[in-house]
């Protein structure tokens, strides 16, 4: 049941809070991407040793280790939705998991079939959350059974008024878009 590959660690790094008595807060968790080489199965929750290679220290050496919170995350350039994300997963929250990879996902929906064995936490735990979230308006339910975040969609709802404004004042004799 294990598996070796080269790969490479990105380590992410993020503002250390303070406490308010000017001491520092203990260290928070630290999140990072490992990029492999080639391709291996990876759920949520398993386990994994960082070894360093013959070109930077002694080969096999066990540098650190860590646990997957997301076996297939999405490519992203706002660090601090995917830090949301982390947390919650790291923490076991399943209501602010379930929250935050909305917003994470938003414009785009999120599917219910992509939570799948991502995260250590049960997926359909996540749904459950996300249903008595959008229960309350806090996000919005999609046709396809997926949700976004509230001002996501209200957002696209105003765009899409607003293109279909547009093409009848350019264009007055058609019907329809």
């Amino acid at each position: 049941g294990t598996a070796r590959a080269p790969g490479r660690l990105i380590v992410w790094k993020r503002e250390r809070p303070r406490a308010a008595d000017g001491d520092d807060a203990p260290p928070a968790p630290v999140f990072g991407r490992v990029k492999l080489s080639a391709p291996i199965v990876v759920i949520g929750g398993d386990r994994f040793v960082l070894r360093g290679s013959s070109s930077k220290g002694p080969a096999g050496a066990v540098l650190g280790g860590g646990r997957v919170l997301d076996a297939n995350p999405p490519r992203t350039k706002r660090r601090e939705r995917r830090f949301a994300v982390l947390d919650a997963v790291e923490r076991g929250s399943v209501a602010d998991a379930a929250r935050a990879l909305v917003i994470e996902a938003s414009p785009r929906a999120l599917e219910p079939g992509e939570l799948g064995v991502r995260f250590p936490i049960d997926a359909d735990a996540v749904a459950r959350a996300a249903e008595k979230i959008a229960d309350r308006g806090e996000i919005v339910r999609t046709k396809s059974g997926g949700w976004v975040d509230r001002a996501s969609a209200l957002d696209l709802a105003r765009r899409a008024r607003d293109l279909v404004r547009a093409h009848h004042e350019a264009n007055p004799h058609d019907r329809g878009i």
